[in-house]
Protein backbone atom coordinates (compact mmCIF):
# COMPACT_ATOMS: atom_id res chain seq x y z
CA UNK A 1 0.00 0.00 0.00
CA UNK A 2 1.05 3.42 -0.94
CA UNK A 3 -0.80 6.22 1.29
CA UNK A 4 2.20 6.56 3.81
CA UNK A 5 4.63 7.43 1.02
CA UNK A 6 2.33 10.07 -1.06
CA UNK A 7 2.53 13.72 -0.84
CA UNK A 8 -1.68 14.09 -1.56
CA UNK A 9 -4.64 12.35 -0.17
CA UNK A 10 -5.27 8.99 -2.24
CA UNK A 11 -8.49 7.36 -2.23
CA UNK A 12 -8.79 3.47 -2.38
CA UNK A 13 -10.85 1.73 -4.45
CA UNK A 14 -12.20 -1.06 -3.47
CA UNK A 15 -14.91 -4.01 -5.93
CA UNK A 16 -16.58 -6.66 -3.79
CA UNK A 17 -16.83 -9.84 -5.92
CA UNK A 18 -13.74 -9.09 -7.55
CA UNK A 19 -11.79 -12.00 -9.00
CA UNK A 20 -8.15 -11.66 -8.38
CA UNK A 21 -8.46 -12.44 -4.59
CA UNK A 22 -7.92 -8.52 -3.83
CA UNK A 23 -9.01 -8.39 -0.15
CA UNK A 24 -11.78 -6.24 1.18
CA UNK A 25 -11.38 -3.83 3.72
CA UNK A 26 -13.29 -1.80 6.27
CA UNK A 27 -13.02 1.90 7.32
CA UNK A 28 -11.39 1.32 9.93
CA UNK A 29 -8.53 -0.66 7.71
CA UNK A 30 -8.80 1.69 5.03
CA UNK A 31 -8.34 4.82 7.25
CA UNK A 32 -5.59 2.96 9.14
CA UNK A 33 -3.70 2.24 5.97
CA UNK A 34 -4.12 6.16 5.63
CA UNK A 35 -6.37 6.70 3.05
CA UNK A 36 -8.96 9.85 3.03
CA UNK A 37 -11.60 7.47 1.32
CA UNK A 38 -12.62 4.26 0.02
CA UNK A 39 -14.95 4.15 -3.58
CA UNK A 40 -16.63 0.63 -3.12
CA UNK A 41 -16.86 0.24 -7.48
CA UNK A 42 -19.72 -2.07 -7.60
CA UNK A 43 -21.36 -2.19 -3.88
CA UNK A 44 -24.59 -0.35 -5.27
CA UNK A 45 -24.90 -2.62 -8.24
CA UNK A 46 -24.78 -5.70 -6.23
CA UNK A 47 -27.05 -4.56 -3.74
CA UNK A 48 -29.62 -2.92 -6.12
CA UNK A 49 -29.29 -7.02 -7.52
CA UNK A 50 -29.44 -8.84 -4.37
CA UNK A 51 -32.89 -7.38 -3.65
CA UNK A 52 -34.57 -7.39 -7.03
CA UNK A 53 -34.03 -10.66 -7.13
CA UNK A 54 -35.62 -11.30 -3.48
CA UNK A 55 -38.42 -8.88 -5.07
CA UNK A 56 -39.01 -10.59 -8.28
CA UNK A 57 -39.00 -14.47 -6.38
CA UNK A 58 -41.66 -12.68 -4.28
CA UNK A 59 -43.43 -11.59 -6.96
CA UNK A 60 -43.08 -14.93 -8.76
CA UNK A 61 -44.24 -17.25 -5.40
CA UNK A 62 -47.28 -14.76 -4.41
CA UNK A 63 -48.24 -12.57 -7.35
CA UNK A 64 -47.16 -9.80 -4.65
CA UNK A 65 -44.37 -7.57 -3.89
CA UNK A 66 -44.96 -6.59 -0.01
CA UNK A 67 -41.09 -5.15 0.75
CA UNK A 68 -42.23 -1.73 -0.25
CA UNK A 69 -45.38 -0.41 0.82
CA UNK A 70 -47.26 1.76 -2.23
CA UNK A 71 -47.12 5.24 -0.16
CA UNK A 72 -43.17 4.93 0.02
CA UNK A 73 -42.52 4.50 -4.10
CA UNK A 74 -43.30 7.85 -5.03
CA UNK A 75 -40.78 9.17 -1.85
CA UNK A 76 -38.05 7.70 -3.14
CA UNK A 77 -38.88 9.19 -7.12
CA UNK A 78 -38.86 12.18 -6.09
Amino acid sequence: MSPPKSKIPLVYVQSRGNQDGRPLYSEAQIAEIGYVACIDAILYLTLSFHFMKKALKEVRKTGDYTGMMHEESPALLW
